[in-house]
């Protein structure tokens, strides 16, 4: 599995750590029908997939140290894994199975205050099986969307239009401002927050829409089972943490920030007690019924007094959209498509923009659906107050069904709606972009600097550009301004600034100038940046740098030190940088260069990728020299192992350079030897 590197080095920012309580026991709850130990073969589609609990923690936080309680609340199972050995789904995270206990299953690794204020909160969650439980007991625990739902006291009840359509017999009401990096919003598991028997003492949370963060969003490319086994949001027993940050409000001195942090995961039956050890799992079967991924390129900001209509495009991808197919369709369920598609933004549009046909797309992975809206500006939005929010509601066709809860009859889980909630700023005419940085730290073993801050005020024109040392790259940053960037650093000084332009006009900020001259010098060092050839709401695309030593021994995101050679950097999710240096005196011979197209997550059909490497030899010395390679690559193939060795260019793969080092130790560039094949 891919992952992105930490960088520990701060110099604004500190994060501490603390101990966090987790534990507690929960009484055995037997399903009321197990499956048939004498069905030969598994048969996932004969039991549901469903989405379940595995655990809910009461967290407290005080932002003016920062520090956090977090205890598990006292609650009941919520639902069972039913065949010959239950799976006490509550007991997963909190409790044992099978001896087996894992008390931090979930973990708040490190808390943090960014510099505007918002608390950071990096929250790790892991399987509590080992591989050696896969492998010897059980391989049927693997389970599929997790992701850390944050219950809390909900005031801002503003969509009145789309009440309804998901949550039944309530109107929407939730904390729109709690999670401000929030991957979507949910209903699911918010009753639990107002039942005595489940969490201990009623919480009274009003509202019922909360955010939520996915975990192990991750492309796999492992084997696919007639084309339905999900490569991707698969947790597989014996992963280690999976480490997502959070970025809170902070709540202002003097307040504690409480909330209930609710762990969701889907499920399915994979296998009978003879087929344990060899489950099979059925996508999309074992997934959640609602789309995972929703995303817009609705405008992020208007501007005062202009009534120019909303032209925008919502994006959806569903696990389980159009019929199954292959030989063991018959033991898929059925489909479950998006049923209609509505946006609302009170405020800023009198009308309920309804779709239920999409524009173009079949939903699926790469080729999302696309539901095209034209909606009216017809409140006068003002300046204040802002922000402004926008709500997507994606409907699937299950919403339709009452599921029941056999252990909370009170309130079914009937919620099937993905919910997308968006910030919009309303400017006033001639207002120009504000880029302020927060923090920059840098890691002197490394040779890199990270730099984290908040753009104000970009538009649907707007560019933003980090410049190094007079090279300028175009940089990613999230749909309400922040951004946290690293930056490669020369040997030497190093100018950095990031800018950024609207309809107005531009700004600029910089970080003070930073002298690099690590002890010893790289012999080279290889980087690589990246952006997509025309502009994509969608885009958080993964290339990967690769080098091959001497010896054919082949350094990258799953190896990433070989003789003399060390991936510094690996950016999985989008612009860049990665980083190879070679150090010491690397042995005689040819280091061939190569970039991959990985991935392009979130979706869209493959499109082009612009890629610049820079190469730096022999820093340092006399023979110091700097040369810059640009091309694009068209097609992601994930590293595929079949596409080995690697010989020409391809639309995935480009030989960029061979780095020839000489007896003497000195660098040199040279065209690729393409009749040398690269090894896996």
């Amino acid at each position: 599995m891919k992952t992105l590197l930490k960088i520990t080095t701060n110099i604004f920012i500190a994060f501490i750590l603390f101990s966090g309580c987790s534990g507690g026991s929960h009484s055995p709850v037997t399903p009321t029908q197990k499956a048939d130990d004498n069905i030969p073969t598994a048969e996932p589609g004969k039991s549901q997939g469903t989405e379940m609990l595995l655990g809910m923690y009461d967290v407290k936080i005080d932002p003016s140290v920062p520090s956090y309680q977090m205890e598990p609340v006292n609650s009941r199972n919520v639902a069972a894994i039913g065949d010959s050995y239950e799976v006490e789904i509550g007991k997963l995270l909190t409790g044992s199975f099978q001896g087996i206990t894992c008390p931090d299953c979930l973990k708040i690794m490190n808390i943090g205050l960014h510099g505007n204020g918002d608390i950071l909160l990096d929250v790790g969650l892991k399987h509590p099986f080992s591989l050696a439980f896969r492998f010897t007991k059980r391989a049927d625990l693997d389970l599929f969307d997790p992701r850390v739902i944050l219950i809390s006291n909900g005031t801002d009840a503003r969509f009145t239009q789309t009440n309804g359509i998901g949550i039944a017999n309530e109107p929407i009401i939730g904390n729109f401002n709690l999670l401000k990096n929030a991957d979507g919003y949910t209903s699911h598991f918010d009753n639990r927050s107002e039942i005595p028997e489940f969490v201990g003492t009623p919480r009274n949370y009003n509202g019922n829409l909360n955010p939520y963060k996915y975990f192990y969003v991750d492309s796999d490319p492992s084997p696919v089972v007639y084309g339905k086994e999900n490569p991707d949001h698969r947790w597989r027993m014996g992963s280690n943490y999976d480490v997502q940050r959070m970025r809170l409000a902070n709540p202002g001195a003097g307040n504690t920030l409480e909330f209930l942090m609710a762990v969701e995961i889907s499920y399915v039956q994979a296998s009978t007690m003879k087929t344990r050890l060899s489950p099979v799992y059925h996508i999309p079967e074992g997934n959640q019924k609602e789309a995972y991924s929703v995303v817009t390129d609705l405008p992020r900001s208007l501007i005062e007094g202009d009534a120019s209509p909303l032209d925008f495009r919502v994006y959806v991808q569903d696990w389980q959209n159009s019929t199954p197919t292959g030989p063991l369709a018959s033991q898929v369920r059925k489909q479950s498509d998006v049923k209609r598609v509505t946006v609302e933004i009170p405020g800023i549009s009198s009308s309920l923009g309804n779709q239920q046909y999409p524009a173009s797309g079949t939903g699926i992975m790469y080729d999302p659906y696309v539901f095209h809206f034209i909606m009216p500006v017809d409140q006068n939005p003002l300046v204040q107050p802002n922000p402004y929010f926008g709500l997507i509601a994606v409907e699937d066709e299950y919403n339709d069904f009452m599921r029941a809860d056999i252990y909370y009859n009170l309130e079914p889980l009937d919620d099937f709606v993905a919910y997308k909630v968006v910030p919009i700023m309303v400017m006033a005419t001639g207002t120009l972009p504000v880029v302020t940085i927060y923090s920059y730290s840098v890691d002197w073993s490394l040779g890199s600097c990270v730099i984290s801050g908040q753009i104000d005020n970009l538009d649907s024109s707007s560019t933003v550009t980090l410049t190094h040392n007079g090279q300028s790259y175009p940089m990613s940053v999230d749909f309400d301004g922040s951004f946290t960037t690293t930056v490669v650093l020369f040997i030497g000084p190093n100018n950095v600034s990031i800018d950024a332009t609207n309809s107005f006009g531009l700004d600029s900020a910089s970080i003070p100038l930073i002298n690099y001259s690590p002890i010893p010098l790289p012999a080279f060092r290889v980087t690589l940046y990246w952006a997509p050839s025309v502009a994509d709401p969608l885009d958080s695309t993964d290339m990967d740098l690769h080098l091959w030593n001497a010896t054919d021994q082949h350094c990258f995101f799953d190896n990433r030190t070989v003789n003399n050679a060390v991936l510094t950097i690996d950016d999985p999710n989008g612009y860049g940088p990665e980083n190879i240096d070679g150090n010491g005196t690397p042995p005689l011979g040819f280091y061939p260069v190569v970039v991959n197209y990985y991935s392009n997550h979130r979706g869209l059909l493959t499109h082009a990728i612009d890629c610049t490497v820079r190469v730096l030899l022999n820093p340092g010395t006399v023979n110091e020299a700097t040369y810059t390679y640009n091309f694009t690559l068209t097609e992601e193939n994930y590293n595929d192992a079949l596409s080995y060795p690697i010989l020409d260019n391809t639309p995935s793969w480009r030989r960029v350079v061979d780095i020839g080092v000489d007896s003497a130790g000195l660098a040199s560039v040279y065209t690729p030897n393409i009749a040398h094949g690269l090894p896996y």
